[in-house]
Formats: C-alpha cells, sequence, structure tokens
C-alpha cells in the first residue's frame, strides 16, 4: 500500500507530511511544526489527518490511527489550540478503547480532561470546549462502564449531562442520549 503524501504549499519551504499507511508512522512533521506559517496551513491538515485516523480505525489499525492522532494533537499544541489538543487526545483514548487498552485510554482520557479544563486564549476557541468536554466525559463513562465502575460511569455521565443540558446542537444532543442509555444500564 503506497504511503499518503501532503505537499503543504502554504509553508515556507513546501514541505511534504508522508503517512505510512500501513503503520500511520509520520515523517516531515518537525519541519511542519517549526514553520512560521503553520496557522494558515492548520485547519487543511486537521481536515485531512483526522479523518485518515477514522479510517485506520476502521480497518482496525489503532496503532496507525494513534499515530496520525497524535501528529493532530503535536500541530495543535503548537498552534495553542487547546480544543483540537483535547479533542486529539481524546481520540487517541478512543482508539485505545477500541484496541482494549483500556489503562492508555484512561491516560490520554485524563490528559484530555486536563487540557480541556486550562483557560484558553481565545473567546472563539472557548465556545467549542463545552462539546468537546462533554463528548470526553461521555467517553471516560463509557469506558468505566466497560471497566464495570459505576460509580465513575455516574460522575461523568452526570457531568456530561449538565455541561450540554439545553443545549440545542446535535453533538449536545447526542452526547445526552448516550449518557441517558449509559445511566439506564448501570
Amino acid at each position: 500500500m503506497p504511503d499518503f503524501k501532503l505537499q503543504l504549499t502554504g509553508l515556507a519551504n513546501a514541505p511534504w507530511l508522508v503517512i505510512s499507511m500501513e503503520t500511520g508512522a509520520v515523517s516531515g512533521l518537525s519541519e511542519i511544526l517549526s514553520d512560521e506559517n503553520l496557522g494558515r496551513e492548520a485547519g487543511r491538515l486537521f481536515q485531512v489527518l483526522g479523518p485518515m485516523g477514522e479510517r485506520f480505525e476502521e480497518a482496525g489499525n489503532y496503532t496507525a490511527a494513534v499515530a496520525v492522532y497524535e501528529a493532530v494533537g503535536q500541530i495543535a499544541a503548537a498552534l495553542g489550540d487547546r480544543v483540537s489538543q483535547g479533542a486529539s487526545l481524546t481520540n487517541i483514548g478512543l482508539a485505545y478503547k477500541r484496541a482494549r487498552r483500556y489503562d492508555d485510554a484512561q491516560l490520554r482520557y485524563e490528559e484530555a480532561l486536563a487540557v480541556l479544563k486550562e483557560p484558553l486564549p481565545s473567546s472563539q476557541l472557548e465556545a467549542h470546549r463545552p462539546l468537546q468536554l462533554a463528548m470526553l466525559l461521555l467517553n471516560m463513562a463509557n469506558l468505566c462502564y466497560e471497566r464495570g465502575d459505576t460509580a465513575q460511569v455516574r460522575g461523568y455521565a452526570t457531568w456530561a449531562v449538565r455541561i450540554v443540558a439545553g443545549n440545542p446542537h446535535p453533538v449536545a444532543r447526542s452526547v445526552a442520549a448516550g449518557c441517558d442509555k449509559l445511566l439506564a444500564a448501570i
């Protein structure tokens, strides 16, 4: 299977980001992270890399998915985008959970929680934080449910429901429904 290659022409030296379609190994990231124009290409990178990680997960290649999500997290951290960094850590945790690596999943979820609880530098980012935090809490509740820790399920799910209460956004409704289902199951 050939590698995926993306040339970032908006950056100074038009570096290539190369992702192994077998292992998910990412090369060229250090050049991208050090480029002063990274902010201009970030949206494009997130649009390409996020779905690529999801495809790896769907194919059961969790190692590759984690590698791609880690690249997204590094880019987000370099930009100071704490919401995207938290989303990346959440996605890594979810990939580990699907691979039944529960301790690794819990660790990444806790890292995501710490990132998402930090003050954000921009009110624009702040608007996205509650939904991202609620999705993370639902994922944490699901992990605890699989591990049989009903007290933690109740705590995380209740916290997520409080965050999304009254929010008409489809993601908020989905989180509320997922939490209701978990709470009914325990």
